[in-house]
């Protein structure tokens, strides 16, 4: 019971890398909607101001 087979240290790495590439791409999805607001409220005060 206390041996491992080397397939189970594959699966949870192949696991682990998956939920931290899954991470990597929410955080990156969320600077993105981040940075698009940002540009759209810039947007917006640039129009108001007369030049």
């Amino acid at each position: 019971m206390g041996k491992y087979r080397r397939g189970n240290h594959f699966e949870m790495l192949e696991m682990v890398l998956k939920v931290a590439g899954m991470i990597v791409s929410v955080i990156g999805t969320v600077v993105k909607v981040i940075d698009l607001i940002d540009k759209f409220r810039h947007q917006k005060s640039n129009r108001r101001t007369p030049k």
